[in-house]
């Protein structure tokens, strides 16, 4: 790829949430924070040591980490492995102290490695230890962790990530189509990314949305790819520099790489990653929870033609109950196909399995979403109520319209799914 690196929109001190807001947060597009944003997180001083140039603080991660030692890291995968069609990186599970002393003593085996995913902040709350940075006030309006945090310190959406030089994460968008900001503790990176405008492009058939995607960009072959060409001169492509902060909206296809130093040229790279979405990104996110189920259903269909048979059968067996019972019969006096209730339950099972929530936690995350919205202390950095208001209600009336919706309300699976927030709004 021969894109040259752009400049992004500058946020300097101080930050406006206004300014974030309308020229960012409502338009979905990147931008760049200064080192004043998160220049008061503690882990800047106990992640690393002070020495020039500066360096892990390899013993005070190990504590942290403690007796749960193992991380997910990615490795290039060995020629073997490929010819037996493992992808070019493969995950697994190393501990935490192997990986550092690899790179602290130089090893070509540290080479390529990459902690991906690192749940530190949840395993040091889980701990009750202070906590290593704080939201800074512009990303605070955060339903996705908020509710997270309803279910106990079970998941979270924070994530430490501390790769060699010249790794990479390539292209993805990220979990749910949520928003996320990345801050570099140590080290620079090189981001591409792509408006949401022309992500199809990036795929092998533009057409058909779950088609092949380019998997990285520095390396695409055009005779496959034949809307590359029209992608990248919309590409944005961006050096972050050590100590700055980035925000992704949601929606943009990006690839990240992890850059050399001059002056440390094997020292690691170590950056904060968070997740977050909140009514600016409802309509995004509803969205794509709706490709998962629609991607989720295609895979079954073989489940759905199987379940129609099998109810026809017994209506013209003359039984009145199958397997859902009860739920079936409600279906039914709904004027909807007894057995539809038990498609809607498999393909929901499934989409949580897939791609880690469904209706219900999807209905979950935004009821806690209105709720806090009604805070008084935190309405200075959120959008109006009206606007929430507005948002929420589209996505509901879209929701409603919906058939496995009508299912759900016709069911003990989901009989309330939705509702609270309908009331609440």
């Amino acid at each position: 790829m021969d894109c040259q690196p752009q400049s992004l929109p500058y946020l300097s001190y101080p930050f406006s949430y206004q300014d974030f807001l309308l020229n960012h947060l409502l338009p979905n597009t990147p931008c760049l924070f200064s080192r004043q944003l998160t220049s008061s997180w503690p882990c800047f001083s106990s992640f690393l040591l002070p020495h020039s140039p500066r360096s892990i603080n390899a013993p005070h991660l190990l504590a942290l980490q403690g007796s749960s030692n193992l991380v997910s890291v990615h490795r290039p995968s060995t020629p073997l492995e490929r010819e037996e069609g493992e992808a070019a990186t493969v995950c697994e599970e190393r501990r935490l102290e192997e990986v550092l002393g690899l790179w602290e003593d130089g090893k070509k085996e540290g080479k390529g490695l990459y902690v991906k995913d690192w749940h530190l902040a949840l395993q040091n709350e889980r701990e009750g230890e202070k906590e290593f940075y704080e939201t800074p006030g512009v990303f605070r309006d955060d339903w996705l962790n908020g509710w997270c945090r309803t279910k106990g310190l079970e998941d979270d959406f924070k994530f430490v990530y501390l790769g060699s030089p010249n790794t990479t994460t390539h292209l993805h968008r990220d979990v749910y189509s949520s928003n996320s900001f990345s801050t570099n503790l140590l080290g620079r990176k090189r981001w591409t990314l792509f408006p949401p405008s022309h992500s199809h492009l990036l795929r092998r058939f533009p057409d058909l949305p779950r088609s092949q995607l380019i998997s990285d960009v520095r390396e695409v072959d055009k005779s496959v790819f034949r809307g590359w060409e029209e992608a990248r001169k919309k590409a944005v492509v961006v050096i972050q520099e050590e100590g700055e902060t980035i925000f992704v909206p949601g929606g943009w296809y990006h690839q990240v790489e992890n850059l050399p130093s001059s002056s440390s040229p094997t020292q690691p790279i170590l950056s904060i990653n968070h997740n977050w979405l909140n009514s600016t990104s409802l309509l995004r996110v509803f969205q794509a929870l709706v490709d998962d189920i629609e991607a989720c259903e295609e895979s079954i269909e073989d489940v759905r033609e199987m379940l129609v048979v099998q109810y026809e059968r017994e209506r013209v067996g003359g039984r009145s109950e199958a397997k859902g019972g009860e739920e079936n019969v409600r279906a039914g006096e709904a004027g909807l196909e007894k057995w539809e209730a038990e498609w809607v339950r498999e393909v929901q099972e499934l989409v949580k399995m897939d791609s880690g929530w469904g209706w219900e936690e999807f209905w979950g995350c935004v009821e806690w979403g209105v709720e806090n919205s009604l805070d008084p202390s935190v309405q200075d950095l959120q959008p109006p109520l009206s606007y929430i208001r507005d948002q929420v209600n589209l996505v509901l009336e879209s929701y409603e319209g919906r058939r496995d919706a009508m299912v759900l309300r016709s069911t003990s699976m989901g009989s309330t799914v939705g509702e609270t927030v309908k009331r609440k709004t």
